[in-house]
């Protein structure tokens, strides 16, 4: 694949590793025992490259991000220059009292929730993220819209080796069903599984890495080459090498570190890809902002 950076819009931070779960699908490998975190320094960094590339938006991930001590600290600088930031929460994270703070948090920023319900059923969900974690995620999404919160993403993952169905028929069927249980969220993005990391690994164990590759080769579509997200993006993680997406963060296949980057007068280059990248462009297109093809 031949795939050019085209204009900065979207800086995705991966602020720590540290994750109070360690779902099956996570391509970053994050976990409780996990113990890694951004610092103020390089979020300063990363602060100096948002203003001096114009970029426009502000996307935190992690592991659970608000397990970063410097969460909040992050909120505070960016805030004044983007009105456009997103976190991605796993939810039950927002039931531990050493971190209910941040549904107010957000509140106080404006900040998009984007959050992961791989399914609408309980079954489902409780497989890829541990038993009890459906019941969590709804009662954390309730207190979410009890605070007045309703900028919610939602991230659909399939459960197992095979692509996100069509995304906007799928969304009409979460809200309906969450409607059941008084959560209210705004869009559905469907992610396709990238085989990398845990996925990968439980693939491998099951024999079906072969095929899922050739799936995914078989639905491919060249098309969504022109709107895949690291051609607008770049990702930094929590000790400041810089990606060209998440998933090349995952697989170490990095593009320089902050101070590198910040001697640069554009960002213009070839995006590093590998098998992996089917992922992004096969069926409706995929990545952390869910389908391509959004008709």
């Amino acid at each position: 694949m031949n795939i050019k950076f085209n204009t900065p819009k979207i800086m995705q931070l991966n602020i720590t590793k540290k994750c109070n779960m360690a779902c099956y699908h996570c391509h970053v490998e994050a976990g409780p025992k996990r113990n890694e975190d951004i610092s103020k320094e390089i979020v300063d960094k990363a602060y100096e490259v948002f203003k001096k590339f114009k970029f426009k938006a502000l996307d935190i991930t992690g592991g659970a991000p608000e397990m970063s001590q410097n969460l909040e600290y992050i909120l505070n600088k960016f805030s004044p220059i983007t009105d456009e930031i997103s976190v991605r929460s796993n939810l039950t994270i927002l039931l531990d009292e050493n971190y209910s703070k941040f549904i107010d948090i957000y509140k106080k920023f404006d900040i998009k929730v984007i959050a992961s319900v791989p399914f609408y059923e309980a079954n489902f969900n409780d497989a890829m993220r541990g038993k009890g974690s459906f019941e969590k995620e709804i009662k954390a999404l309730k207190l979410l819209n009890k605070a007045g919160i309703y900028n919610i993403n939602l991230i659909y993952n399939p459960n197992g080796a095979y692509l996100p169905p069509k995304e906007s028929d799928l969304e009409l069927v979460y809200k309906e069903e969450l409607a059941k249980y008084g959560v209210k969220f705004d869009k559905l993005l469907c992610m396709c599984n990238v085989p990398i990391g845990r996925f990968e690994k439980m693939l491998k164990r099951f024999d079906e890495y072969d095929d899922y590759i050739e799936l995914l080769r078989e639905n491919l579509n060249e098309e969504n080459l022109e709107n895949v997200m690291c051609r607008n993006l770049i990702n930094i993680a929590y000790d400041g090498v810089v990606y060209d997406c998440d998933f090349n963060a995952a697989l170490n296949l990095n593009i320089g570190t902050l101070d590198e980057i910040l001697n640069l007068n554009n960002l213009n280059r070839d995006i590093k890809t590998n098998t992996h990248c089917l992922a992004c462009v096969s069926g409706e297109g995929s990545g952390c902002f869910g389908a391509i093809n959004k008709g």
